[in-house]
């Protein structure tokens, strides 16, 4: 594939002043352009089957005589460029494994530098870093990814087959469904057993067998035991398409069953904190309550002693008066 060639200036910004191109709203998609200088933050699905790819092309340099791809999967990152007919290829060793699914990136491009960051809440890892040859003109993301700052995959999907990237390591998942379409489910084992939703949220449990991965999908507030269905894979997906209308589909990557005990656990806790705290204050005001009447009752003592001695000192005074009268 050709690309136009042409000159984009940069300036000399570092990486730090670079806008960064997100959204809250994370729309996957499998390709994205940036024309310009970039900085952003990606959620992608990434297994070893599904690398994230970023192509590069160069400023006055046509694409398909100088360009460099990345290809990044869970455990290494590859290097190949191409200039004019001379291919070559490295392959860097990734300092940590990034586990396979849904993963928060960050990938900053200007000038001749190149970084990539893989984030977990307030973590960040610095993947990769590059020095180019050639200043660069465009990149280009390819994958399955979603260029936002949320945690959570979105997908519009219409009358073709979309498919879903389940969490591989997590076994409970919420699937959102809203829209003005019904979402059917291809259940390739069982067709039979297609169910079409609409305006709902499903929960999803998954689990392996053997090299297979189960799917098990119902109505999160039915109690019944839903329908499962077989991936050949063991990284489980769902194929659906949309009847009627667009449906737009959010997947939560935990269903909230662990956040429920981990809010009952807080609750507990916070609770058990309250009561510590009431009997703390009880206990400090008994004490303080103990001291006051323990030095009102010396105070008391005190005047009382001295009340004593003063008469005893008067007594003795008019006695000795007496015996010297």
């Amino acid at each position: 594939m050709l690309f136009p060639t042409g000159v984009l200036f940069f300036g000399l910004l570092p990486f730090s002043q670079l806008a960064v191109d997100t959204s809250d709203q994370c729309t996957v998609v499998e390709g994205k352009d940036f024309h310009t200088s970039m900085n952003a933050d990606v959620l992608s699905y990434i297994t070893p089957d599904s690398p994230l790819y970023i192509h590069l092309s160069f400023q006055n340099h046509d694409y398909f005589y100088h360009r460099d791809i990345l290809e990044t999967n869970n455990h290494h990152t590859t290097h190949y460029k191409t200039r004019k007919n001379t291919h070559s290829n490295i392959t860097y060793s990734l300092p940590i494994v990034i586990p396979e699914g849904w993963n928060r990136l960050k990938v900053r491009a200007i000038d001749k530098k190149i970084t990539l960051q893989w984030t977990n809440g307030n973590d960040e890892v610095s993947l990769l870093a590059l020095t180019l040859d050639l200043l660069l003109a465009k990149v280009f993301l390819r994958g399955n990814f979603a260029v936002c700052s949320g945690d959570s995959p979105e997908w519009d999907v219409k009358e073709s087959n979309v498919t879903i990237q389940l969490q591989p390591l997590q076994s409970n998942q919420l699937l959102e469904v809203t829209g003005n379409g019904s979402l059917i489910v291809d259940h390739k084992t069982s067709p039979e057993s297609r169910k079409e939703f609409a305006n709902t949220t499903l929960r999803i449990k998954t689990w392996q067998k053997d090299s297979h991965s189960i799917i098990n999908i119902n109505e999160k507030d039915e109690g019944d035991q839903g329908t499962n269905m077989t991936n050949k894979i063991p990284r489980p997906h769902l194929t659906v398409r949309s009847k009627g209308g667009v449906t737009h589909l959010r997947l939560y990557l935990s269903d909230g069953v662990n956040c429920e005990n981990e809010s009952d656990i807080l609750q507990g806790f916070n609770t058990v904190v309250t009561y510590i705290t009431i009997v703390s204050g009880i206990a400090l005001m008994c004490t303080c309550v103990f001291n006051i009447v323990v030095y009102s009752s010396a105070k008391m003592t005190e005047r009382q002693t001295g009340q004593n001695r003063k008469e005893d000192h008067q007594k003795l005074g008019l006695s000795l008066r007496r015996l010297l009268g």
